[in-house]
């Protein structure tokens, strides 16, 4: 099954897609900023070219902030 690996962060989606890769499954990495609408279907479109389509999609993102576990208090989640 390939993994289309959609981030902001494309340096950590390409080790992990490099990791899938060298485990013998078949990954890539796609750049994509998720509150842009227009970047989403490119990253679609282009995870479909190069991987050859879909059985699933999942759309998931999520915000999180960006300070130590132990720092977050449960008010910084809602």
């Amino acid at each position: 099954m390939p993994w289309p690996l959609p981030d902001y962060n494309d340096t950590t989606a390409k080790a992990v897609a490099s990791e899938i890769n060298q485990a013998g499954g078949r990954a890539m990495a796609v750049k994509v900023d998720v509150s842009d609408r227009d970047q989403v279907f490119a990253a679609v479109e282009q995870a479909r070219k190069t991987l050859g389509g879909f059985d699933v999609i999942v759309n998931n993102a999520g915000v999180a902030p960006s300070t130590p576990i132990e720092s977050i208090y449960p008010g910084d989640c809602r």
